[in-house]
């Protein structure tokens, strides 16, 4: 019986199948000590799926502009704009006080 319930276990290239790496597959047998059957494999791809994870974006969606380079560029912005506002009253003033 024991032979039938190894054979069962499911392999690397059915964890392939369903759309995990080599890796993932390795992880999830030292996570939880042994390989895992057919439920527990399936429920780790679908787990770690595009869908659900989004692990093969978000390498791409690190290389988009995030909310806090937005703010930064927003704040350069109003940085240079405070300075030419100064700027100009400075000219003001000047050209107040050579009157």
């Amino acid at each position: 019986m024991a032979d039938a319930a190894a054979e069962a276990l499911p392999t690397v290239e059915d964890a392939l199948a369903l759309g995990l790496t080599r890796a993932e597959y390795e992880l999830v047998c030292v996570k939880q000590g042994r390989a895992p059957n057919q439920v527990e494999l399936a429920m780790y791809s679908l787990l770690w799926s595009e869908h659900c994870a989004y692990k093969h974006s978000k390498k791409l969606l690190r290389t988009l502009p995030t909310i806090i380079s937005a703010l930064r560029a927003g704040m350069k912005d109003v940085r240079a704009q405070g300075a030419m506002e100064t700027e100009g009253k400075n000219r003001l003033d000047r050209d107040v006080s050579i009157r």
